[in-house]
């Protein structure tokens, strides 16, 4: 086998791989995009308790 031939089969795999790979994440979509929005909505709102925190905000009151 020479040079050329064995650099197309690994072309030809890597192409497949992310087919492959693009499809998956398509299907899984359903499941992937919820956790996603939780991810994105758990670090957006991580830091508020903190502020209040530093804010001189009694950790018993509901508003400051």
């Amino acid at each position: 086998m020479n040079n050329l031939s064995g650099r197309l089969v690994v072309y030809l795999v890597g192409g497949a791989a992310i087919f492959v790979i693009l499809f998956g994440i398509r299907g899984s979509a359903s499941i992937i995009n919820p956790i996603l929005l939780a991810a994105v909505i758990t670090i957006t709102v991580l830091p508020i308790p903190s502020r209040l925190t530093s804010a001189a905000c009694p950790a018993g009151w509901r508003w400051c």
